[in-house]
């Protein structure tokens, strides 16, 4: 579940590979995005403009609230890229933030 805002490209640079792994698994590999854009955002262009072919929910950040973004904070996320890994029981297996940690995880979960 990558956390991504069109901000920060950091965030999207790992997108092409999480599509590539999921073509590679489909049956074991879902990709779920949550994008944390402020409201007004235009999210739906930059997704149809940029092809992103994976399911995305928003999760609108505020500047102005005390807690930013509660989906940020319930997973604790500090930078970006953010990848939250959820075993099948829905549960938080493991937080990554590069596609060699993702892999690595990845392939202990199917093992």
């Amino acid at each position: 579940m990558p956390l991504w805002a069109m901000g920060f490209p950091e965030s999207l640079q790992l997108i092409p590979h999480l599509q590539e792994l999921e073509q590679q698994s489909p049956d074991k590999i879902a990709i779920v995005g949550v994008n944390l854009d402020p409201a007004g955002a235009p999210v739906a262009e930059f997704v149809r403009q940029n092809n992103l072919n994976f399911s995305s929910y928003r999760a609108e950040s505020s500047a102005t609230a005390e807690i930013p973004n509660e989906v940020a904070a319930r997973f604790g996320m500090v930078s970006m890229p953010f990848l939250v890994v959820l075993d099948q029981e829905g549960r938080v297996a493991s937080i990554d933030y590069t596609i060699a940690q993702l892999k690595q995880t990845l392939k202990r979960l199917q093992d």
